[in-house]
C-alpha cells in the first residue's frame, strides 16, 4: 500500500494493517485471525486448571491450560469493556461484552456499584461487571490479558496509570514499555472470602523491533476485539 493510500486511509477512519511480518504464501489474512490464547489468574474455584496441579495465585494459558510463570509484557491494545455475567450457577459465566456502558444488553440489569443494601445483605450480585482488554506481548507472542472484576480491574487501572505517565512525560506510546504481572493474596472483608489479585509494576523500555511489532499488532486489532473467553476467570464473585 502506498504512502497516499495509508494517509488517505487514515483520514477515512480505516485501520490499516501492516503486511511487515505476513508469511509468505498467505494472502489477504491479517492478526486478527490469530488463535489468541488468554492469561488468567487462578483462584481457588478454577478447577480446571487446580486440577492440572497449578495453584491459586499462579497464572495460566487457556489455550494450552499450563502454568505461566515470571509474566513479562509488552502491552498493544486496550480497550475499556463492560462484561454482562450470568449468575444463575455457582462461578457465574460471562453471556456478553460491549465498549458500551449503555448497550441494551444491559438493560435492567444490576451493575457493580449499584446494589443497594437490601440487595447486599441478601448476597445479590452483580451482572455487569466494567474491566479493561489488553491484548500483549508475552514472550513475544500476542495473548489477552483481562482485568476486571475485584481481581483484576485494580491492576489494569495502574497499568493506564504507568501508560499515561510515561505517554505526558516521554511521550512513550502504550507499547513503549514492558510489564510485570504478578498476583497478591487479599484477605477476608466485609463477609467476602480471600482471593487473588493481579498486580501490575513497571519494566524495562522496549527495543525498537519490539515497538514495531506491538504496533502492527495494535493496529490490527484496534478496530474489534472479542475477549470473551473459552475458558471464564469469574471465579471472584465480587
Amino acid at each position: 500500500m502506498t504512502t497516499d493510500l495509508v494517509e488517505a486511509a487514515k483520514e477515512a477512519g480505516l485501520t490499516v494493517v501492516s503486511n511487515s511480518n505476513a508469511v509468505e504464501g498467505i494472502d489477504n489474512v491479517d492478526n486478527r485471525d490469530l488463535k489468541i490464547g488468554s492469561i488468567v489468574l487462578v483462584q481457588d474455584a478454577l478447577k480446571v486448571f487446580t486440577r492440572k496441579g497449578i495453584a491459586p495465585g499462579s497464572f495460566a494459558n487457556t489455550a494450552t491450560e499450563a502454568e505461566i510463570a515470571n509474566i513479562d509484557f509488552v502491552p498493544c491494545f486496550m480497550q475499556k469493556r463492560w462484561w454482562l455475567t450470568d449468575n444463575s450457577e455457582t462461578i457465574p459465566k460471562v453471556v456478553g461484552s460491549s465498549v458500551n456502558e449503555f448497550d441494551k444488553m444491559f438493560d435492567g440489569k444490576l451493575r457493580l456499584g449499584t446494589l443497594s443494601p437490601e440487595q447486599k445483605a441478601q448476597k445479590i450480585k452483580p451482572e455487569v461487571y466494567p474491566g479493561f482488554a489488553v491484548i500483549a506481548l508475552v514472550n513475544g507472542n500476542p495473548m489477552k490479558i483481562k482485568f476486571w472484576k475485584a481481581a483484576g480491574y485494580y491492576g489494569g487501572q495502574d497499568l493506564y496509570n504507568y501508560a499515561l505517565e510515561d505517554a505526558r512525560k516521554t511521550k512513550l506510546p502504550l507499547w513503549g514499555r514492558h510489564y510485570k504481572l504478578t498476583s497478591k493474596l487479599v484477605p477476608p472483608s466485609k463477609g467476602n472470602p480471600d482471593y487473588y489479585a493481579m498486580v501490575v509494576s513497571r519494566g524495562e523500555l522496549s527495543t525498537d523491533e519490539e515497538k514495531a511489532f506491538a504496533s502492527q499488532i495494535h493496529g490490527s486489532f484496534k478496530t474489534k476485539i472479542q475477549p470473551v473467553e473459552a475458558v471464564d476467570d469469574s471465579a471472584v464473585p465480587f
